[in-house]
């Protein structure tokens, strides 16, 4: 990754209940016992597994799971509040309109940290994916994420303990207003920490938003936060002014990058 000049502090963690949402376009296409012996083939035996093809109680690493499947399709509203802001799915709406049911996943307590919760979740939706034939994507409203079946595989298959699926937990924005590029992260709270935003470049976005992805995989690799006052870097000789001031695109206080 380069030499990292920065000074961080240690954040403090804050556990909270992750939830994603699988739009299916029939009902009954869901199976808990395929679901089950794709986890096992993938990643392992899960500790406690009760349920059938319409509700499941699970436990993996330490972690207590929800399972269920609703005969019902995800609001509409819910859909495209999300959908207008997704932009690597610009069909969604349309391609979501007729669905009939979904399922929920949903971690809703344990020990893990933030980061090893999501990579579960991430194992959990795949296992979900891949068995279910009806499944058209993932909907992850906290994190205003609409992601379609096969890019959330494709992206999924990457993870490693060093590679992060950011793109499947975090939404990355972009704005241009007044021929200003302006960036940002949405969904950095999950994980303990104030979302970061770019303001007024005149980077290309495609600069942009490999900045955004670069700190934001460091931060959460690292466990670590931004600093206000404090600078960072990729290079040798960049040096990025941080400063911590309430959020133009985002709810709160946001660390802004001039970059």
């Amino acid at each position: 990754m380069g030499v990292l000049k920065t000074l961080f502090t240690k954040p403090k963690a804050t556990p909270e209940m992750v939830i994603a949402m699988i739009p299916l376009a029939d009902k009954d296409s869901f199976s808990y016992q395929n679901f089950i012996d794709d986890y096992k083939l993938y990643y392992g035996v899960f500790a406690e597994a009760k349920g059938d093809d319409m509700a499941a109680a699970l436990e993996a690493d330490g972690e207590n799971i929800a399972l269920m499947n609703i005969d019902k399709p995800i609001p509409a509203e819910d859909i495209e509040g999300t959908a207008q802001y997704s932009y690597n799915w610009p069909n969604a709406v349309a391609d979501l309109k007729d669905h009939q049911a979904h399922l929920i996943i949903a971690l809703t307590g344990g020990s893990l940290d933030a980061v090893k919760r999501f990579k579960l979740l991430t194992q959990l939706i795949c296992a979900a994916l891949r068995t279910t034939a009806a499944a058209i994507g993932v909907y992850m409203g906290v994190q205003s994420l609409l992601i379609p079946t096969q890019s959330y595989l494709n992206i999924a298959q990457l993870m490693t303990d060093d590679a992060l699926p950011l793109n499947l937990w975090i939404y990355f924005g972009y704005r241009t207003i007044n021929e200003k590029r302006n960036a940002y992260t949405y969904g950095l709270l999950a994980f303990g920490k104030n979302e970061i935003e770019i303001l007024q470049s005149n980077r290309p976005f495609v600069e942009l938003q490999d900045m955004l992805f670069l700190t934001s995989h460091y931060l959460l690799l690292s466990n670590v936060n931004l600093k206000h006052g404090q600078t960072l870097g990729f290079t040798e000789d960049q040096k990025i002014k941080i400063t911590e001031t309430k959020g133009e695109f985002v709810a709160g206080k946001s660390f802004k990058l001039s970059y």
